[in-house]
C-alpha cells in the first residue's frame, strides 16, 4: 500500500502525514489478520465500544473488569 501511495503523489507533505497514514494501515492490516473487513474494522473503531474492539483486535480478548 506504501507504494500505491508513493505511485500517486510521490511523497508524504509531513512526517505526521506519513505516520498517521501507517497508523491506520497497521490498524487495518490487524484487523484483516483477525478475520474483519477494512468496513467492519473501522466501524467498530467510531463505534460506542471502540474500546472493546480495539483490546479484542490486539490481545485476543475482551477486557473484562
Amino acid at each position: 500500500m506504501l507504494k500505491v501511495k508513493m505511485k500517486i503523489s510521490g511523497f508524504f507533505h509531513s512526517l505526521e502525514t506519513g505516520n498517521r497514514f501507517l497508523r491506520i494501515r497497521a490498524f487495518l492490516s490487524t484487523a484483516k489478520k483477525q478475520g474483519y473487513s477494512a468496513f467492519e474494522a473501522l466501524k467498530q473503531l467510531f463505534s460506542p465500544k471502540a474500546d472493546e474492539f480495539i483490546w479484542k483486535l490486539v490481545w485476543g480478548m475482551c477486557q473484562c473488569g
